[in-house]
């Protein structure tokens, strides 16, 4: 007779990442975002905000990953040209 089966212990499943900082995945270290997201639930900000507050993601790739996840353009004002209206 087998023995009884056991069941493998519960892996935890790492919480979700904020919109803004899932919308850097695949751009920075998920280690990064991970703590970035921990710091800023003590810290009751943005995850993105610890990141350019601390130097590790430049503030325009910041705006550039979360407009792709939203799926906008970015004006990047530097030309004399008003904003293009849909």
């Amino acid at each position: 007779m087998a023995p009884p089966r056991v069941p493998a212990p519960a892996r935890e499943t790492p919480p979700a990442l904020p919109f803004e900082l899932a919308a850097l995945q695949g751009q920075v270290d998920p280690a990064l975002l991970a703590a970035a997201a921990r710091r800023a639930a003590a810290l009751e900000v943005g995850g993105d905000e610890v990141l350019r507050c601390h130097g590790m993601v430049p503030a325009d790739l910041l705006a550039e990953a979360l407009a792709a996840h939203l799926g906008l353009e970015i004006d990047p004002l530097d030309d004399d040209l008003p904003p293009r209206s849909s």
